[in-house]
């Protein structure tokens, strides 16, 4: 029988990420990927549900964009939430691309 979900984070975040964010003070974007990081970095501000979260990604732009963990464990998920893929996923890859595409620039310079 499948796990119903991922263990919560150990240390790691509370060890390195400030650490690390301090590091790479030109992010543009951070990509929230499951429940356990909107829940980390988002705290108050999300919404009830996951499904709630990554329905209104657009409230946590310009600087987070939250999703559903990519798991296979998810898939039921994804498929009573087609809009995820038809909606989201899309914008999701045009931010990024735009971010990646500022990189490019300023590595041309």
């Amino acid at each position: 029988k499948a796990k119903s979900g991922d263990l919560p984070p150990r240390a790691f975040m509370k060890q390195y990420h400030e650490a690390l964010l301090e590091q790479m003070p030109n992010i543009e974007l951070i990509v929230l990927v499951g429940k356990y990081a909107i829940d980390a970095y988002l705290k108050e501000e999300a919404y009830p549900t996951l499904t709630e979260t990554v329905k209104n990604y657009a409230c946590y732009l310009p600087k987070y964009f939250p999703i559903v963990h990519p798991s296979p464990l998810n898939q039921g998920w994804r498929k009573k939430n087609p809009w995820f893929e038809e909606n989201v996923v899309p914008v999701l890859r045009e931010k990024i691309q735009a971010c990646l595409g500022d990189t490019k620039k300023e590595n041309a310079s």
